[in-house]
């Protein structure tokens, strides 16, 4: 785990003082017409890394500048105290907290981890079975009925899907 933290070309001059990193998955509930809904697991997500400290002495102004100026290109390779490796990540905000004095600053951040994609997949495909309801295939291939709607724009009725008809997954 590193002992340091960094962010492209930007090392912090002492350790933050808190560093959260939070690992999620995506879950959606899909409701079900008369039948409550049914949970999907919808893969992983990429961790956040959170946290705060604070900027010290003289430099402590231009220090916050020069990290804030890294908004503008947000990808990059993040290293942090809580990490075994460095990660590709983006840095989505950093917040000002309290009151700057000229020589302390407190401050705020958010990183977002951004997963490798394995492979680049086609758009997967699937013929409507004899249950012919969008409800049904959605929990049948582990994706929404939002999604599927949104891939499929000839649907007009979700209930009542054609036998034998190819759906678009993703």
């Amino acid at each position: 785990m590193s002992e340091t933290m960094s962010f492209r070309d930007f090392y912090w001059p002492r350790l933050p003082d808190q560093v959260e990193i939070k690992a999620s998955r995506r879950v959606h509930a899909l409701e079900q017409p008369y039948d409550g809904e049914v949970l999907q697991e919808l893969g992983g997500k990429g961790r956040e890394i959170l946290g705060k400290g604070i900027f010290l002495g003289e430099n402590a102004r231009a220090v916050f500048n020069h990290l804030a100026e890294l908004l503008q290109n947000p990808k990059g390779i993040l290293s942090a105290p809580g990490l075994s490796v460095p990660i590709e990540a983006i840095f989505e905000e950093l917040k000002l907290e309290g009151t700057p004095r000229p020589d302390r600053i407190a401050y705020l951040f958010h990183f977002i981890e951004i997963l490798q994609s394995k492979s680049v997949e086609k758009p997967r495909e699937t013929i409507i079975g004899k249950e012919g309801s969008l409800w049904v295939e959605a929990i049948r291939n582990h994706t929404t009925v939002d999604l599927l709607l949104e891939k499929n724009p000839w649907i007009c009725r979700p209930d009542q899907l054609p036998i034998g008809k190819k759906l678009i997954l993703f």
